[in-house]
């Protein structure tokens, strides 16, 4: 993939007046002394040792926009040899402004809007990208897209001296002889993210238009990126069969856009973006060749953002290739297979072992330590691994049957059986076994001889109604890669059964979790907390107890049902409520029914002795009765959380101002003016979009000022929210939980606790994209610091 390089700007932005006006690409106009610093660290200096680092300043990429097509061809538009500038600069040790950065890579944004297009780097210790730039050309920038940026070689968001930073991507909106465009409404040209934002969050936005700075790679053997402008009849929308994000492109079609070198002629899968803002909007996923078609087949799967119901930027496709696939890894492998690589080929091959996560998730099926180290050591005698990452496709052919898989290049001796699992993996549900299809599966000597043509480094998986990847952590075929492993000796001692139900542990839920008590142990009170049941007949559960002293060292008990209750009885309604008493000494009493059937008048204070945390029941019935303002219901503010909007149920104009209609998650309801609503935070604006979206209010001149509420949720959430880091550092703490309960001699990778830290740190890597929180029980919920515990949902309450 192209690179990208870095320099810094006072100004932040270049001319883009002139660029658009002469154009050619923009450049600095200051001297690149005047650039690195800024005017406070030269006022100020620096106290540290200065260091000296290089920056790259590259050309624009605005050369590359395309032609519509002629005649049905392919358009790969002007080469361009990129000139690069070398200059060094002293570092100091004061942080840097917000830098431009003239991006060489090419993606879908660039190749149309190349002159008004400008990446911008913020260090992460100044805060996050700002929404809106203003630069000394007085042109507006508004923000698109934002990322903490991952580099091979470096820490997480990090750039060569270990400093974190943010990428954002910028588009000019208006300024001086420059058209003033408005961004949601070209957003909303290219494909329908309004309805995305509106019935999925923002989250999911955020990751759709991600896509929109896909890099495209270059053609193999050759040094311009792969994007195209295709037209749209050379694409058709297939039915989905177990597709999973993955289609079909004639063999010829790779060749002519790939171009005719021996690399390109073995591609026979390509990871693509896709943009057709008029037949089907955007997609993502992989094309796999397929013989006996002349269109690009579009299964649904592959679409993510529905086509624009607006003016169409444009009618054709385009067309961004990611990567190519067999990838240069699995073509050293194939050599090795076939007994033509060199010693040093061989030596890289074989450094590359089993990692930690596979290898714990053979041990969860079955596999002891002695045959893992055996397997290792013969595949050192042999020079050659049985095992390598692929990339998952779709069955191009139809033929193989399901349960089965084909694993190309491996020869049609091959018919054994093959482990297959997906990162990240950590635990058995996560792996499974299939069997290599061969000629009694596919029967047709056509489209078996087709399926051994491809060379080794894709896994084909059947079209079925109950397809494979999902089984493997929720895998799919839009460009999910699976480890495989094909090793007789290892294969056949799996002793875990695919059907087995092993799903680890499943929190028992019942009534008792959460409640807190008053417990005395051992002559000591401590304020006691049901963290779990452990089991059914006899009963038992665990507590965890904190001592009154206020010391914070907890101590953790097993106990029954009785020894928590200690006479003590379950409420479960509320009836009625009364004041018994006069002036200071007046209490409020409730008539609760218990799980006995029993009833009985117990003063609030009495109420706060038995249960250190009031009952869901009581604490209901004091919020819908309004008295939690009464002097002895107080101490149950702490366990309040603030209201929550549900739903607008109408609107009315009352003094020419729009008022809503909104019912809350308690069942109140209030009129609230919309001036009030569009101030409110991102859930409330998600909500008042949504309502204007189904009663087609929106385009109406009164609604005017929520047209854009979809963008600024968006917004909102990339600019005044650390996320990505929050959820960087929550998913490394899961981590190094899963990890060393997996390591753990007591517990090991088939023990609950393991499990249950594995499948949290799963779901951590999923929040970037869906939103949401991980779940975990009570008692690993303490286990965890108190910044991670917001992303958490605590299960079996």
């Amino acid at each position: 993939q192209g690179k990208s390089a870095d320099s810094d700007d006072d100004s932040v932005f270049g001319n883009i007046e002139n660029e658009r006006n002469n154009n050619e690409t923009s450049r600095f106009d200051k001297s690149f002394e005047d650039m690195t610093l800024t005017s406070a660290q030269k006022s100020h200096g620096s106290t540290r040792k200065n260091e000296r680092y290089e920056y790259e300043i590259y050309e624009t990429f605005e050369d590359l926009t395309r032609t519509p097509l002629q005649g049905g061809t392919i358009n790969r538009g002007p080469r361009k040899r990129y000139k690069k500038e070398k200059h060094s600069s002293v570092a100091t040790g004061l942080t840097f402004p917000p830098t431009i950065t003239h991006d060489r890579r090419g993606y879908y944004f660039m190749m149309k809007w190349g002159n008004r297009m400008q990446p911008v780097k913020k260090y992460f210790c100044e805060g996050l990208p700002d929404k809106e730039l203003l630069n000394d050309h007085m042109i507006t920038y508004d923000m698109v897209y934002s990322e903490l940026v991952k580099r091979k070689g470096h820490g997480f968001g990090e750039d060569d001296l270990g400093r974190k930073y943010y990428k954002a991507y910028y588009f000019a909106v208006s300024g001086p002889s420059l058209p003033s465009i408005d961004l949601s409404t070209l957003l909303l040209t290219i494909g329908d993210f309004e309805k995305l934002t509106l019935e999925d969050g923002p989250h999911k936005t955020i990751a759709r238009l991600k896509l929109l700075f896909s890099s495209a790679c270059n053609a193999p053997n050759d040094n311009y990126p792969c994007l195209y402008e295709l037209d749209v009849e050379k694409f058709e929308i297939i039915e989905e069969c177990g597709h999973l994000g993955c289609g079909y492109i004639p063999q010829d079609m790779v060749v002519e856009l790939l171009g005719k070198s021996q690399r390109a002629q073995r591609a026979h899968a390509v990871q693509v973006r896709l943009f057709s803002p008029s037949k089907f909007g955007i997609g993502k996923g992989m094309l796999v060749v397929k013989k006996g078609i002349d269109k690009i087949q579009i299964p649904k799967s592959m679409i993510k953002v529905e086509r624009s119901k607006t003016t169409p930027l444009h009618t054709n496709v385009v067309l961004v290739i990611t990567e190519v696939f067999p990838s240069s890894r699995c073509e050293e492998m194939a050599k090795i297979l076939r007994g033509n690589a060199t010693a040093k080929q061989k030596r890289a091959h074989l450094t590359k072992h089993l990692s930690s996560m596979v290898e714990n998730v053979l041990y969860a099926k079955g596999l002891s330590r002695e045959i893992i180290d055996q397997y290792i050591d013969n595949s050192n005698e042999q020079g050659c691994n049985n095992h390598c990452h692929l990339i998952g496709v779709a069955d191009p052919t139809s033929m193989i049957p399901e349960g089965c898989v084909f694993i190309t290049g491996l020869g049609k001796r091959f018919l054994g059986n093959v482990f297959l699992t997906r990162y990240p993996c950590t635990e058995a549900k996560d792996g499974l076994v299939a069997r290599q299809a061969g000629m009694n599966e596919i029967k047709t000597d056509d489209m078996y001889a087709f399926l051994h043509s491809f060379p080794f480094g894709l896994v084909i998986f059947p079209l079925c109604e109950s397809p494979l990847p999902p089984k493997m952590n929720d895998g799919d075929l839009d460009g999910d890669l699976y480890f495989a492993l094909w090793d007789h000796q290892v294969v056949s001692n799996i002793i875990i059964d695919d059907d087995e139900d092993f799903i680890g542990v499943e929190t028992l839920k019942d009534s008792l979790i959460n409640i807190g008590f008053t417990l005395i142990k051992n002559e000591e009170k401590y304020d006691g907390v049901v963290l779990r049941k452990l089991q059914e007949n006899p009963d038992k559960y665990l507590v965890q107890g904190t001592r009154n002293n206020k010391t914070t060292k907890l101590e953790y008990f097993e106990l029954t049902r009785d020894e928590i209750l200690d006479g003590r009885d379950l409420v479960r309604k509320v009836i009625s409520h009364r004041m018994k008493g006069n002036g200071s000494s007046a209490r409020t009493q409730l008539l609760i029914k218990w799980e006995t059937d029993k009833e009985s008048w117990n003063s609030m204070p009495d109420i706060r002795k038995m249960f250190s945390t009031p009952p869901e029941a009581v604490m209901e019935y004091v919020l819908q009765h309004s008295l939690l303002g009464l002097k002895d219901c107080k101490w149950m503010k702490k366990f309040v959380g603030d209201s929550v909007l549900d739903e607008i149920t109408e609107h009315r104009i009352v003094k020419g101002e729009i008022e809503l209609h909104c019912r809350f998650d308690a069942g109140e309801t209030e009129w609230i003016s919309m001036k009030e609503m569009r101030n409110g935070d991102r859930e409330d604006k998600l909500i008042l979009g949504r309502y204007a979206m189904k009663n087609r209010l929106s385009q109406g001149r009164i609604w005017s000022s929520i047209r854009n509420i979809w963008l600024e949720t968006v917004q909102d959430l990339l600019c005044k929210e650390h996320r990505a880091n929050e959820i960087d550092v929550l998913a490394k703490s899961l981590y190094r939980k899963w990890d060393d309960s997996a390591k753990d001699e007591a517990k090991g990778p088939r023990d609950e606790e393991t499990i249950l830290w594995g499948r949290a740190y799963k779901q951590s890597l999923e929040i970037e994209k869906h939103g949401g929180k991980v779940d975990l029980p009570l008692e690993l919920h303490y286990q965890i610091s108190l910044q991670n515990r917001k992303h958490v949902n605590v299960t079996g309450v």
